[in-house]
């Protein structure tokens, strides 16, 4: 039996506004990291750079975040939050 495979939920989420809604979820569970995580699959959708600046961080930051190497602080994963809510909004703009 083989060992299991890193999950991409980049790959298997494509939904942005239902993303969300899991990481809204498990932040009312109190699950931080599986949020982060969700959260972070969203925004690597984004140019890193763009996002980076938008979020007043810099790249190796926001990848760090991403990964999972460091926590953002709460002004920086409500920023998160709002980029991705936003990022969203113009998908579900786009499809319409």
């Amino acid at each position: 039996m083989k060992g299991l495979k890193n999950h991409n939920p980049n790959k298997t989420l494509r939904d942005n506004r239902k993303i969300l809604r899991h990481v809204h979820e498990f932040l009312d569970e109190g699950d931080h990291r599986s949020a982060m995580e969700l959260l972070g699959g969203l925004l690597i959708r984004l140019n890193k750079t763009r996002a980076a600046t938008e979020l007043g961080i810099t790249r190796q930051s926001l990848y760090n975040y991403i990964d999972g190497k460091r926590t953002p602080d709460i002004e920086v994963f409500s920023k998160m939050l709002k980029l991705a809510g936003e990022l969203s909004e113009k998908a579900e703009l786009v499809a319409a």
